[in-house]
């Protein structure tokens, strides 16, 4: 795996956010996508107090994690399962934490690495696969996590398996990211399958 190389596309994709935020869903999310499952996890991030170089406390974290998770809640519908379309700007005032560029880069290239495991661990001949299929299939675990590749794109992962670039470039549209993610991600693929036909 080329580390460099392969961030480019996630990182891009993701954009990057130095105040933590929730998702659609409510998951915290920083940096360049970076999603901690709990604020245990969270507590291991080099966060720091904004305009500053202080390194945030645990106490802090925590507090950080429960205002964002309550200002998720508060623009909640009662009984609503309809996701919640804040920008992540939205959340600019209600930590003053942030993470810096050099701390999301490591972590980014800290989560490439386990989904690249994880993927030759998934598919045997990942690593024979067109360098674009490769780096098609890694943004989209970045994106969607290693289940929600498997659970989300039954058919993709499907395809994937068994080298079917054409069909995988058909079911690799994501909802709720930018379309010029989906298109390169698509067009990466479609260069998959055209390489494997000539």
């Amino acid at each position: 795996m080329e580390v460099a190389k392969d961030l480019e596309d996630p990182v891009r994709g993701e954009g990057f956010s130095p105040s933590p935020y929730a998702d659609d869903k409510g998951g915290i999310t920083v940096g360049a996508g970076l999603h901690p499952q709990n604020k245990a996890e969270f507590r291991t991030y080099a966060l720091v107090y904004k305009g500053t170089t202080l390194l945030a406390s645990d106490h802090d974290k925590d507090l950080a994690w429960d205002n964002i998770k309550a200002f998720f809640n508060a623009h909640k519908q009662p009984g609503s399962v309809k996701p919640v379309n804040l920008p992540a700007g939205a959340y600019e005032n209600v930590t003053n934490l942030e993470m810096d560029r050099t701390e999301s880069r490591e972590r980014a290239a800290a989560l490439l690495s386990t989904l690249d495991r994880q993927l030759r661990a998934r598919f045997s001949d990942f690593r024979s696969y067109p360098r674009e299929a490769q780096r098609a299939v890694l943004d989209m675990a970045y994106n969607l996590g290693m289940y929600g590749l498997a659970t989300k794109f039954p058919n993709l992962d499907a395809a994937v398996r068994r080298g079917d670039w054409l069909t995988a470039s058909r079911e690799s549209k994501r909802e709720g990211i930018a379309s010029a993610r989906n298109e390169h991600v698509r067009n990466l693929l479609l260069r998959a399958a055209q390489s494997t036909s000539n």
